[in-house]
């Protein structure tokens, strides 16, 4: 017994930091939503546009992520929207009541409008609600930061659960980006291992690069201090490099918020594409 209670509380630091490696798990999960993702093709045409948003169902993710799911009475959905610079998909939450009228505009219509990129934005300002501190932001590929859905997602009180909620903020909405919207494509990196065989850019890298990425501490790490959670996870993106983030999240009967998220660059780097 003694030797039980040593084991369980060698599992958690004083911090209250989780020891257990989520690196598999984190992966795992990751290329859940990825393979969930690939059944998405760009819309080319307007027509596409509304029979893309038909066949995809953004609910499959609570499929792959099992310990979240949507508040009662909300529903996740998605609209295209963007600029001149960029088109992306804008998750947004709609509530019960305005779900007939969501659908009716972005599923139902069978008028195709001549500028849907255009339609779909003037949709999601229609069903917007809290989240955003910027309106303004919303009407360029900027949006693809957009993360206020997650304010009514129910998040279990586990460090699996936060891992999720947070891979959901990083790569909900990575699919289907185009142009400059692609700046904002991130991997969730696990291992020096999984950055080798997943990353074409690390083919490129000097000898002296590959050491100091292999010192990286690649390891998703979660923080719980009562209500407060701090989850750690490193991406990689082409117009960056890697990057360590820390999301620091505050909980209250199941229900997340995002206080704000910690950058830092841990390895520098840009594939030198300009859109």
């Amino acid at each position: 017994m003694k030797i039980l209670m040593f084991l369980f509380i060698s599992c958690i630091c004083s911090t209250n930091l989780f020891c257990q490696d989520y690196s598999n798990y984190v992966k795992e999960k990751q290329e859940g939503i990825y393979n969930i993702q690939r059944k998405a093709n760009y819309p080319e045409t307007d027509t596409d546009y509304f029979e893309f948003m038909r066949s995809f169902d953004l609910n499959e993710y609570f499929k792959v992520l099992s310990r979240l799911k949507m508040q009662d009475g909300y529903n996740l959905k998605f609209v295209f929207t963007g600029d001149g610079l960029g088109s992306f998909p804008l998750l947004l939450t709609i509530e019960d009541e305005n779900l007939k009228d969501f659908n009716r505009l972005t599923l139902d219509s069978t008028e195709v409008p001549k500028d849907s990129v255009e339609y779909f934005q003037t949709c999601s300002f229609k069903f917007m609600k809290s989240g955003c501190d910027d309106p303004e932001k919303l009407q360029s590929f900027q949006a693809a930061e957009y993360i206020g859905f997650l304010n009514k997602i129910k998040v279990e009180n586990t460090p699996e659960a936060y891992l999720e909620y947070t891979i959901l903020a990083i790569i909900g909405s990575q699919y289907c980006l185009r142009w400059h919207a692609a700046y904002h494509d991130r991997d969730i990196i696990t291992s020096y291992e999984y950055a080798k065989n997943n990353i074409k850019a690390m083919s490129g890298f000097s000898p002296s690069d590959l050491e100091k990425i292999q010192k990286i501490d690649f390891k998703p790490t979660v923080k719980i201090d009562d209500n407060e959670i701090d989850v750690r996870l490193v991406v990689f993106t082409k117009w960056g490099g890697f990057i360590e983030l820390i999301y620091k999240l505050e909980t209250e009967n199941g229900v997340v918020e995002l206080d704000k998220i910690k950058e830092k660059t841990l390895f520098d780097y840009d594939c030198g594409i300009t859109f």
